[in-house]
C-alpha cells in the first residue's frame, strides 16, 4: 500500500536531511568545512518515523548526491526506489549551507532545514514532521568498494539455490539457472539471466543492464522493471537477497570456471 505522506513530503524531508552535518572536528569556519564534507553520494540505511522502520518495508533504497558547492548554493539529486514500484523517483534541487550544523534544501518550491550528527562516514538525522519524530541514518558511498564489487561480479554464476518467500525452487520447479554479468563499460554493465524449468518449457532468457549501487548492492533493470539485490561474494560463491512482488528472494550461486 502506498503511503502518500511519504511521497508528498515526509520522505523528501528525510532524504533532504542527509545534508545536515555536525563535524566532530571543527575548524575556524565550520560552514566551509561542511561544504567540503557534504560533496558526494550518501546512501540511506535506516528511515524511522515514530519509531517505525520504513527501509526494506516501504522503501527499497534511497540516496542523495550533493554536487560540489559553487557560489551561494549547490545542486543535489535525490533517488528513491519503492518496493511496490519499478521506476525510480528522482528529485533535483538546491542546497545551501547555513552554518556548520545545518543545511537548507529546496526542491519543488519547498524548503527544509534540519540538523544531523556525523561520525566518520556515518550520520544520524533527528527531526520532526507533522508532529512525528524522525530518525534517519545514512552512509557515505564507498567508491573503492564499488570498484571491488565490479571486479568480483564479472563472470557467469550458476544457481545452486533459488528461494522465494522461503520456498526452495531449485530442483523442483527450476532445473537450472545462471546469471552472467559482463564487465562494466561506462556507467553500467550488461547481464543475462537464464532459467530452465523442470516442466520442459523452453529456457527463459532475460537480458538487461546492471549497476553497482554502493559496494553491497546491485541494481538490475530489464523489460522496464528494476530490482535491487544485496550481494555477498566470498571467493567463488555469491548470494543475492532482494524482494520481488512482495516476497523475499534469496539466490545462491557458484562462479563458473
Amino acid at each position: 500500500m502506498k503511503m502518500s505522506i511519504l511521497k508528498s513530503g515526509l520522505l523528501l524531508l528525510a532524504l533532504f536531511a542527509t545534508a545536515m552535518f555536525t563535524s566532530c572536528e571543527k575548524d575556524d569556519d565550520p560552514a566551509e568545512e561542511l561544504k567540503e564534507q557534504i560533496a558526494g553520494i550518501w546512501d540511506v540505511t535506516s528511515f524511522k518515523v515514530a519509531g517505525l522502520e520504513y527501509m526494506n518495508t516501504v522503501i527499497e533504497s534511497g540516496s542523495i548526491e550533493y554536487k560540489t558547492y559553487s557560489g551561494a548554493q549547490g545542486d543535489f539529486t535525490q533517488t528513491v526506489k519503492y518496493l511496490d514500484e519499478d521506476p525510480e523517483e528522482n528529485i533535483a534541487g538546491k542546497y545551501e549551507v547555513l552554518d556548520g550544523a545545518s543545511v537548507k534544501m529546496t526542491a519543488d518550491g519547498e524548503s527544509y532545514t534540519l540538523k544531523v550528527t556525523v561520525t566518520g562516514d556515518n550520520l544520524q538525522l533527528e527531526g520532526e514532521q507533522d508532529g512525528a519524530p524522525l530518525v534517519i541514518k545514512a552512509k557515505r558511498r564507498d567508491e573503492n568498494a564499488i570498484s571491488d564489487l565490479k571486479a568480483k561480479i564479472a563472470g557467469t554464476w550458476d544457481f545452486t539455490s533459488y528461494k522465494v518467500g522461503g520456498t526452495e525452487f531449485m530442483n523442483s520447479q527450476i532445473e537450472s539457472g545462471s546469471l552472467r554479468y559482463d564487465a562494466f563499460t561506462g556507467a553500467q554493465g550488461d547481464f543475462l539471466q537464464k532459467l530452465k524449468y523442470a516442466d520442459g518449457s523452453p529456457e527463459e532468457a532475460i537480458e538487461g543492464q546492471y549497476e553497482i549501487v554502493d559496494g553491497q548492492r546491485v541494481k538490475m533493470t530489464a523489460n522496464d522493471e528494476t530490482y535491487i539485490f544485496r550481494i555477498t561474494i566470498a571467493g567463488e560463491k555469491a548470494e543475492l537477497e532482494g524482494v520481488q512482488d512482495g516476497l523475499s528472494v534469496v539466490i545462491k550461486a557458484d562462479k563458473r570456471n
